[in-house]
């Protein structure tokens, strides 16, 4: 049956969760990530021959677990393979996420950059929190985005993607930016966020010695 648009957004939630595990994924569901994207790992099924959700997740999970280890053309024959497959609204954000990835890894920075910019204002949660975090950092890295911009971008990441490492890495780094603005109460509310939040995470003490520094 044809699954609603609501029912994809959820679908694609869902891939938010095991992203940063999606070899794992790809392995545990039988797919050799190094294949071609037509065919199993055992070669008995064929990638097509799987439901269109399922084959719209693998063809995502492939293609970032490719990207993210450095072999964008492999992540690029994923791409190519969701985009063929008449992805829905919420599967193009996610391929637009991909697409800018695969550009930054094989040094088109702009078009890559320009890709995440268009998704600031995605449907799906993880896209726009992952795009646009991934755009502040790479914008200051760069020294083309000034730390009062930072904060205000990030800030309205705040509360669309809670939980996870992607929080974490949030917060800690409004905290670092407001206390470096000279913000070091609003920097201090982040950082003790963190810390309730995540408290058995090995990086909590050294939060903890940066708010006594800041205070």
């Amino acid at each position: 049956p044809v699954e609603s648009e609501t029912a994809q957004v959820a679908i694609f939630h869902r891939l938010g969760l095991f992203l940063d595990n999606c070899r794992a994924a790809l392995e545990a569901l039988g797919i050799d990530s190094n294949a071609d994207v037509t065919a199993s790992a055992s070669g008995e099924l064929k990638m097509t021959e799987q439901p269109k959700p399922v084959r719209e997740r693998l063809y995502l999970a492939g293609g970032l677990a490719m990207a993210n280890n450095g072999n964008p053309i492999g992540a690029q024959r994923f791409a190519d393979a969701l985009r063929q497959d008449q992805p829905d609204r919420a599967a193009r954000d996610w391929l637009a996420y991909l697409d800018g990835l695969i550009k930054l890894k094989m040094g088109n920075r702009d078009e890559g950059l320009a890709s995440w910019e268009s998704l600031a204002e995605s449907m799906v949660p993880e896209v726009r929190a992952r795009s646009q975090l991934a755009l502040v950092e790479d914008r200051m890295a760069a020294g083309e985005m000034k730390p009062a911009e930072a904060i205000d971008r990030l800030e309205r990441l705040r509360f669309i993607n809670r939980g996870g490492d992607f929080e974490f890495t949030l917060l800690r780094k409004l905290g670092g930016l407001y206390i470096a603005e000279r913000q070091p109460r609003k920097g201090l509310v982040a950082l003790r966020q963190l810390a309730a939040n995540f408290p058995n995470r090995p990086e909590t003490p050294e939060i903890a010695d940066e708010m006594s520094r800041a205070f």
